[in-house]
């Protein structure tokens, strides 16, 4: 996995997903740090995973990200470690494989949770039933929150009123953006942020244009702070325990929520377009369409040009009719729209222009997508896709690979591509071969792909016996030099592979003189009896060895 970071160390038996299920919070904690996992956590819970996929031991999944965007999240087990990956910037663990490691953790129990919940809810509100009208009102004067108070005793203020208390949020905005402290601490300042948004929940149906006015000052302020170099923070410290920027994505979010409190529906499409306008020019924010609830979609429709997002589109597509959505849609560039717009011509009986689009773009430049759209749709001849995976070969792109393995059967003879394949693309054609199960072609390739000789020997070690032994104890070799249970867990699967391949008695004496010369690296000698058991312990010798084996 490419710039995979190391999560967690697990046994080497389970699947993944139990592997995951089995992580604590804490763990999990641990492994991002405290502020990283909270944000995490508010991913989970705020539906940010927008798609997973747990199959094959290998956990994809899609994260809603900043600008548009959405963020890849890879994770896989090799041997004992857990790893993962994000296509986000971050470099380091970050919020988003954190949302997926607990929605992954989350699954398990989740009915059953559920299920208690509706139980505990029902008979709640069946007490709540049976109180009375006094009984209510202490109820609510012991516990409802000091926001809700606050909104209850501004609900017939008048415009005077809310002065004051407008003007107030305004000074504490200048407050907060004066504050040097604050704006060299992205976290501390975010919280503060946050509050202020809160605060404008109350007075919202209020007076929802000064509101917004207030919202969009602030959010122009920060993002001067920013341009400015705060919001950043160069201790390495801090670098390492947490966020380093301030989190836009969190913050465009509460924004959302705040869209969504206006109950007049042409006053929230004006909150509406006022964020979305600023978003669509800013280089830091964006809107939250995800957590848009807005009460009449319709009133955005005439934005949808001048905002020219593809997230609005998405968010109103189904008010729109046929032309309409073509003719937005082609304003994009292909890479961008072509699987939106080649279904919409499918969904409307349009498979002519489909194809026609499709023509038209292989005629600028190869992409596998555009061809693979016209096999699919059976226009292409067994020479035309021959043509297609000369090309997608000739790119040496490893995104070529699946294209290349799905489609190559299909072009008649392939002894010429199989040739080219694997001159330009040896890693790729490895894997091709792989899931042809053509072992000895793999085994001959393995000079040129030789961090695939680890993977191949553990998977055919009896086919090649001799050199899988001479593998096994030469990587034990190049680990033992080096500390820490990663390189003891790898030592241990070095082992396991090892002992199916040698007479017990040769593999014992191995074991032994292992925990003889390491019998200072607890945790290694715990590994070894926790894979082998604790026989095999008696000294086979005193003396430190280079090599073992």
């Amino acid at each position: 996995m490419k710039n995979a970071f190391y999560l967690a160390t697990v046994d080497a038996d389970e699947t993944l997903e139990a592997a995951v299920r089995e992580l604590e919070f804490e763990d999990i904690e641990a492994m991002a740090g405290e502020i990283i996992f909270l944000r995490g956590v508010d991913y989970k819970r705020a539906g940010s995973v927008l798609e997973l996929n747990n199959e094959d031991e290998r956990i994809e999944a899609r994260v809603r990200g900043s600008y548009d965007n959405s963020y890849h999240v890879h994770i896989c087990k090799e041997d004992v470690d857990l790893l993962g990956s994000c296509s986000c910037p971050y470099d380091d663990v970050c919020k988003h494989i954190v949302a997926i490691l607990l929605t992954v953790a989350d699954n398990e129990g989740k009915r059953e949770k559920e299920d208690a919940s509706d139980g505990e809810d029902s008979d709640f509100l069946h007490y709540l039933s049976g109180l009375s009208k006094e009984e209510l009102v202490e109820l609510l004067n012991r516990f409802a929150p000091l926001q809700y108070r606050r909104e209850v005793a501004l609900r017939h203020a008048s415009a005077a009123e809310l002065s004051p208390v407008l003007a107030k949020l305004e000074r504490d905005i200048d407050s907060l953006l004066n504050d040097e402290a604050l704006l060299r601490d992205p976290g501390s300042f975010l919280d503060a942020a946050i509050r202020l948004l809160d605060e404008l929940k109350i007075v919202v149906n209020k007076a929802p244009e000064k509101v917004f006015d207030i919202v969009i000052d602030l959010t122009k302020r920060i993002e001067r702070a920013e341009n400015e170099g705060y919001l950043y923070c160069e201790s390495y410290d801090f670098y390492y325990s947490g966020d380093e920027y301030f989190d836009f994505d969190y913050y465009s979010e509460r924004v959302a929520t705040l869209i969504n409190m206006v109950s007049d529906p042409e006053k929230q499409a004006d909150a509406f377009y006022r964020y979305a306008i600023y978003c669509k020019r800013s280089d830091y924010f964006y809107l939250s369409y995800e957590k848009l609830e807005i009460s009449e979609r319709k009133l955005l429709l005439p934005y949808l040009d001048e905002i020219g997002t593809l997230a609005l589109y998405d968010y109103i597509s189904d008010l729109l009719p046929f032309e309409r959505k073509e003719s937005f849609l082609k304003r994009f560039e292909a890479n961008k729209v072509f699987p939106i717009l080649t279904t919409l011509y499918l969904e409307y009986g349009h498979k002519d222009k489909a194809i026609a689009y499709a023509e038209s773009l292989l005629e600028r430049s190869f992409k596998k997508e555009y061809a693979e759209f016209l096999i699919e749709a059976g226009t292409a001849s067994p020479e035309r896709i021959r043509d297609f995976v000369e090309k997608a070969v000739g790119e040496k792109c490893h995104w070529n690979n699946d294209f290349i393995i799905k489609y190559i059967d299909k072009c008649g003879s392939t002894e010429t591509l199989e040739v080219l394949f694997e001159n330009n693309c040896p890693h790729q054609f490895y894997d091709y071969l792989e899931k042809q199960k053509r072992i000895d072609e793999m085994h001959a390739l393995l000079g040129r792909v030789p961090e695939k000789r680890l993977d191949f020997y553990r998977k055919y070690k009896k086919h090649y016996k001799d050199e899988a032994i001479v593998f096994f104890k030469q990587s034990i070799n190049n680990e033992l030099p080096q500390t820490g249970k990663t390189h003891y867990y790898a030592i241990a699967e070095h082992l396991k592979h090892l002992k199916a391949l040698i007479p017990k008695t040769q593999f014992d004496t191995i074991v032994a003189k292992l925990k003889t010369e390491y019998k200072r690296r607890r945790n290694f000698v715990e590994i070894l009896n926790n894979y082998f058991g604790d026989s095999g312990n008696s000294p086979v010798g005193t003396s430190a060895q280079k090599s073992l084996l």
